[in-house]
Order: C-alpha cells, then structure tokens, then sequence
C-alpha cells in the first residue's frame, strides 16, 4: 500500500521521502523538523541540530539524508574556519566536539598570536614598540591641531613673523614671491587594526597668503584630512572606501571643529551654516569654511572682498 501510494503522490519519482513523516515515529519527525526550520544560512545551529539528530535518532528515518548534509556542510564551515577567526571561534561553540575541532582550536590559536607573536618567531611587539606607535600618532594628532589653530586664528590678522601661522610655517617654507607662503608635510603613524598593525600617512598642507600687511587667506587641507584625523583621535583604523567610516569621520571633524570655530567666530554674534559637506562661520568681514570632500578635505579662513 505504502509503495502504490508512494507511485500515486510522486508520480514515478526516486524515492519515497514525502512519506517519511508518515512513516517515522513522533519523536524521530520532531526531531527532524528541529532541524530542518533552521535556515540554510545559519550554518553551525544548522550543523549542532543535525548532531543532535544523530545521536538521538541514529537510524532514524531521515538519518542518511542529515548524515550526508553533516558531511558536507562540516566540510565547507571548517573550511571557511581557516581565514576567519570569528567563523573558527563559531565552528567551536556549535560544534565542540566536531570531526576538525582539534584543527580549529589550533587555527585559533595561530590567530592570537599573529600580533603578539613569540620570541622563536621574532615578532614580539614590545612596550618600547607600542609606546613607539603611540608617540608617533600623538605627534601627528599635535601637528595637525596647531595647524588647525593657527589657521583658524589667523583671519584677518596683521602678518607679523610672531603670528601663529607664520609660526608653524616657519623652518619649513617654500615662499612664492614675497606674499605667498607653504608648507607640506607627511607624518608617518601606524594605527591599531584587525590581526596586523597598519602604517599610514597623514599628508598635511598649510598655506597662506598676505596682502598690504595682513593675511588675506589662510588654509589647511590633505587628502583624506579629516578622515585620518578621527582614526588619529580614536586609535582606530578607518576605510577610506566605507561610506560608514566616511560619515562617522565627518562627524568627528564637524563636532571638533564646531568647538574650535567658536572662539574665534561665536554662534552668538557670527553667522553660521552646515550644508551637506561643508560647515562655514562668517562675521566681521571673515569668513571660515570647512570643506569635507576626502581628497579635498580644508579649512579656510579668509577676508571678505569689499
């Protein structure tokens, strides 16, 4: 009767496998539907509900089918396990005692140590190197805001060598004419990021220009300036390509900037503009924009024509 019915429902096919709900016990369909309600994507709960299965239901009705999928899937999780530490620390909360556990624990383990390695490997980083890096991400962040200060400070001031601006370009200058005056810097860092330490570059531009006296503009800016500035304030390794990491660098620089443009130009007595990428103050014949473009990230202060 099972095999007519078999032929009626499924029309000549292979097998029988509609029917099994039929044909297993309570216990062996619920454990089987535990199983089979777990999404595909979800692959170690998918891998622990089939271990589960088997050690309860060994010969089970559906036993071969999960047996065989176990196999594979084990298979290809493990795989995947090699090059992510997070996929290889899943593959032993769902699968502790799985056929590659032991393999795992030691992909973990070579994981952890890739940053603090041994001495035999000799790439230890020491508390001389770290305090290294950390010195060399100060140093950067300390260049970058004098520069910021000076420029911001600098509008509509009289030109005297002691001004902030002349200051910081001083000792470090390229002068066009007698008026124009810049500096370029490039100030190596490395910053903390996944499994590595990563070496960067903050690439700094101070400009400005004088005019009967007195500093007509002022600027500074950089590729990726403001981006690399809130990877420098938060230790934290930013993609210039991930448009998450953009947004959170353009809050950064607009909440400390916001800070600093209000000494010299007051929201009380200053009029004020924030416009997509771009931030601007302006009073007494002064205006400072802030441009927030990545490659041409700036600052600029400058005298109104009048």
């Amino acid at each position: 009767m099972i095999r007519v019915l078999c032929i009626f429902i499924l029309s000549g096919t292979f097998a029988c496998a509609a029917l099994r709900p039929i044909t297993a016990s309570p216990d062996d369909f619920a454990d089987y539907q535990r199983y089979a309600r777990i999404a595909e994507g979800d692959l170690g709960r998918r891998l622990a509900a089939a271990t589960g299965y088997l050690s309860r239901q060994p010969n089970g009705a559906f036993a071969a089918d999960l047996r065989a999928a176990f196999e594979r899937d084990e298979l290809a999780y493990f795989e995947a396990a090699k090059g992510d530490r997070d996929v290889a620390i899943d593959y032993l909360a769902w699968l502790p005692a799985g056929p590659h556990a032991a393999q795992v624990v030691a992909i973990v383990g070579a994981f952890d140590t890739r940053i603090e390695d041994t001495d035999e490997r000799g790439t230890r980083l020491t508390e001389e190197a770290l305090v290294h890096e950390k010195n060399g991400r100060d140093a950067a962040l300390s260049e970058l805001g004098d520069a910021l200060a000076a420029v911001v400070g600098s509008g509509g001031t009289a030109a005297e060598s002691t001004s902030p601006i002349a200051v910081l370009v001083s000792g470090a200058t390229s002068t066009w004419g007698a008026t124009r005056t810049q500096f370029e810097r490039e100030l190596p860092y490395v910053i903390p990021a996944h499994l590595s330490r990563e070496p960067r570059a903050l690439e700094l531009s101070v400009a400005y220009e004088v005019t009967d006296g007195v500093i007509s503009w002022a600027r500074v800016s950089g590729p990726d300036l403001f981006l690399r500035w809130a990877e420098l304030d938060m230790t934290r390794a930013f993609d210039a390509r991930s448009d998450r990491d953009r947004a959170v660098s353009r809050e950064h620089a607009i909440e400390a900037l916001t800070g600093l443009l209000e000494a010299r130009f007051p929201a009380s007595s200053c009029a004020t503009s924030i416009a997509g990428a771009s931030l601007a103050r302006a009073c007494n014949g002064v205006v400072a924009r802030v441009t927030l473009g990545g490659e041409a990230d700036e600052v600029l202060v400058q005298r109104r024509e009048k």
